[in-house]
Parts: C-alpha cells; sequence; structure tokens
C-alpha cells in the first residue's frame, strides 16, 4: 500500500462520500480492505461525512415543499474539485479544475437531487428549469450523449435528502452532455426509484423519468 494508493482512497472518500468502499477500491486499483484500513488510520468515516454532507445541504436548501407539477428551486451549492476520473470523461487533463453544481428539484411529480459537474464557466441565474440552463450555451446547442441507469444503495445522506429511509436504495442516472462533438458537462440525478418508469422513445436523445399511477 503506497503513499498514491493512500492519497487516492482519502481525496475520492472527500469528494465524494456517497461511493461505496468497493467503488473506492475500484477507483484506487487497491483492494476494499485496503480501503477500510485506510479510511480508519486516516480517522475517516464514509458515514459520518455523508451526514455532514446532509446536514449542510439542508442548511442551505432548508425544507422542500413540493408543487404540484412545477419545478421546485433551491438555492443552489457551487464548490470546485479535482477528479482525474471524471475530467477523463470530459476529455480534459487530470488535473483540470472543475466545478460541481447541485441542487433539489422536483420535475412532474418527481423529487430528485441533480448535481452538474463540468470545466465551463458557468452563468448564474435566477430563473431556471434545470441545472444545465447553467451551461454557457444555447439549450439548443447542448444535447444528451451516453445514459446510464442504476439502482445504488442511497446511504443516510442522500435518504434523508430525499426523505426515504436508510436502507432504500435510489436510482442513479447519470449522463453526459455533448455540445457538438464535444463532452462538456456530467449530469448525475438521484431519485427514489419506487413507483417511476424510464421511458427511451425514437423522438428523444434521452430517458424520460415519469411517475407510475
Amino acid at each position: 500500500m503506497d503513499r498514491s494508493t493512500k492519497e487516492k482512497v482519502i481525496a475520492q472518500a472527500r469528494q465524494d462520500p456517497f461511493l461505496t468502499v468497493e467503488e473506492i477500491a475500484k477507483m484506487a486499483e487497491t483492494t476494499e480492505r485496503y480501503v477500510r484500513t485506510i479510511l480508519s488510520e486516516a480517522d475517516l468515516s464514509l458515514t459520518q461525512m455523508r451526514k455532514t454532507y446532509a446536514r449542510s445541504l439542508e442548511r442551505r436548501l432548508g425544507r422542500l415543499v413540493p408543487k404540484q407539477d412545477l419545478p421546485v428551486q433551491k438555492e443552489l451549492k457551487i464548490s470546485q474539485l479535482r477528479s482525474a476520473r471524471l475530467a477523463g470523461k470530459l476529455n480534459l487533463p487530470q488535473g483540470q479544475e472543475l466545478f460541481e453544481i447541485s441542487h433539489l428539484t422536483t420535475k412532474k411529480g418527481v423529487l430528485s437531487y441533480v448535481q452538474l459537474v463540468t470545466a465551463e464557466q458557468v452563468v448564474l441565474a435566477p430563473q431556471r428549469n434545470c441545472l444545465r440552463e447553467l451551461l454557457p450555451y444555447p439549450a439548443g446547442e447542448v444535447y444528451a450523449g451516453e445514459q446510464k441507469a442504476e439502482t445504488v444503495a442511497a446511504g443516510p445522506g442522500l435518504a434523508e435528502i430525499l426523505d426515504l429511509l436508510p436502507d432504500q436504495r435510489v436510482l442513479k442516472i447519470s449522463t453526459l452532455l455533448h455540445r457538438g462533438k464535444e463532452p462538456i458537462a456530467l449530469e448525475f440525478r438521484w431519485l427514489p426509484w419506487e413507483g417511476i418508469v424510464l421511458r427511451w422513445s425514437a423522438q428523444s436523445r434521452e430517458v424520460e423519468v415519469l411517475q407510475t399511477g
């Protein structure tokens, strides 16, 4: 277990406490056992970091009261990070500084937590329907490329944010956004998967999230 592996594990855990031990191990190219050892020696707890992250979001976002079929927007959280993995997906140098913008939103009655990761200079605007509108390009120039949907453990932080039980799983939709042929941003969306239908159509480039019933 060399120093670089230790640094990778600690950096990944701090950047995204919602990652599992297995995911961190894969990113750092080590074993789950070593990940647990490194976190223990560094006195880091993923569970505690998730709780801290959730409390920070609660202070920023306040209580969310969804309105029928209307987008619910709360205060944005904007931070900067460095992630070789995410930069690689955007065809950027490993050390490229990235912006991470996140918020809670309700669209078509579905509550979700959304993150946008990009190296582009975001344009803050009081009126917006989604985080993509903060990118410095007309909406018609930005489109969804590769998409992936999977169920993941919510963890205590996301569970609290989305008003779920701690042991519930959530649906995570990852979308690579393009302008022309170049990827410009990554969008991650977490939402309760129960009562949700994903629909693809020939008329749309990306998946549509609908409520059942």
